[in-house]
């Protein structure tokens, strides 16, 4: 994968904010993040709170027939 840099030494660089946009709209991507701190990695797992994705899932607790999905 071509990697581009949203920011490079604390200064955002030229990349058009509209290529990162398509990029993080992906179903995946990596972050690359350098905090000179050394060598390691993670694994982040995040969720889909778009508004579509949340009225999908309304209702009401108490009555699981009211949740989607």
């Amino acid at each position: 994968r071509k990697i581009l840099f949203a920011f490079r030494r604390g200064r955002p660089t030229n990349v058009a904010l509209k290529t990162l946009a398509k990029i993080t709209a992906a179903p995946d991507f990596d972050v690359h993040v350098d905090l000179h701190r050394g060598r390691g990695e993670f694994v982040l797992y995040a969720a889909d709170l778009t508004e579509n994705y949340v009225a999908f899932n309304k209702g009401d607790i108490t009555d699981p027939a009211t949740l989607g999905g």
